[in-house]
């Protein structure tokens, strides 16, 4: 392979220098560029020595000012569209194999695409047993990194359990919602074949548009549906129009 772990690299298309981080199939690496890692397909990037020898040296030349030399207003940053609170898997393919697409792995990344900073924390579960518990601290419009996933573990029943609350750890609202993801093995090995597929990076499921304002409500009161994802009654009926079955809890009266 061109580019090992680790090695300098220059975006063709931007010039933007980063590193190597792994590569995810025999075409495709991920990269970090200023701190943000994304994949690109290999031939999109470059080795940075030939464009560091081939460039002419610059020579300053002193000229008058301009107007364009003055700074003008400029608008500021389109904020970005909220899409929810989501779990991203990147599948990471086994590059020991190079006839047929192989899945060694997932990468899972957190995602909040919400207007709220959230905090608490991420559980996955395999056969009802602890996997592995990630203390989660997400401002608005962010994500971060969880767990590698190997692909064989997706039959012995996961189980995603995320406990959220608004607000960061030293300034919440104090109402914890719990968010839970139980996915077929089935369900898992279709996306992720779909996504290789298609030759993109990764393929998301949005657990809730953003999590629900509970007024005068205890801590512990919450609905929930039949794949375990808690949601307020406006976000269960969207979840119905996409095609989940909903079977909402009942509390018997007295309890």
């Amino acid at each position: 392979m061109k580019f090992q772990e680790g090695d300098k690299i220059v975006v063709n298309s931007t010039g933007e220098r980063g590193r190597v981080v792994a590569w995810i199939s025999k075409k495709m690496l991920e990269i970090e560029v200023e701190g943000v890692c994304f994949p690109v397909y290999a031939d999109q990037v470059d080795f940075p020595y030939y464009a560091d020898f081939t460039k002419p040296k610059e020579i300053s030349v002193k000229k008058a000012p301009s107007l364009q030399d003055f700074p003008v207003e400029r608008k500021s940053a389109r904020t970005p569209e909220p899409d929810g609170i989501k779990l991203s898997f990147l599948p990471v393919l086994d590059t020991s194999v190079f006839d047929e697409d192989l899945i060694a792995r997932f990468k899972l990344y957190l995602i909040n695409q919400s207007e709220d900073t959230i905090c608490g924390s991420f559980e996955l579960m395999f056969s009802g047993h602890v996997f592995i518990e990630v203390p989660i601290e997400l401002k608005s419009f962010s994500s971060m990194y969880a767990v590698d996933i190997p692909f064989e573990r997706i039959n012995d029943h996961p189980k995603f359990h995320l406990k959220l609350k608004k607000g960061d750890a030293k300034h919440s609202d104090g109402s914890w919602h719990h968010l839970d993801y139980r996915p077929k093995a089935k369900q898992l090995f279709k996306l992720a074949m779909d996504t290789v597929e298609k030759k993109h990076a990764s393929f998301d499921v949005k657990l809730t548009e953003r999590l629900p304002e509970i007024p005068n409500q205890p801590a512990s009161a919450e609905t929930s549906n039949d794949l375990g994802i808690a949601a307020s009654s406006d976000q269960l009926g969207v979840l119905h129009q996409t095609g989940f079955r909903i079977k909402q809890s009942q509390k018997k009266k007295g309890a």
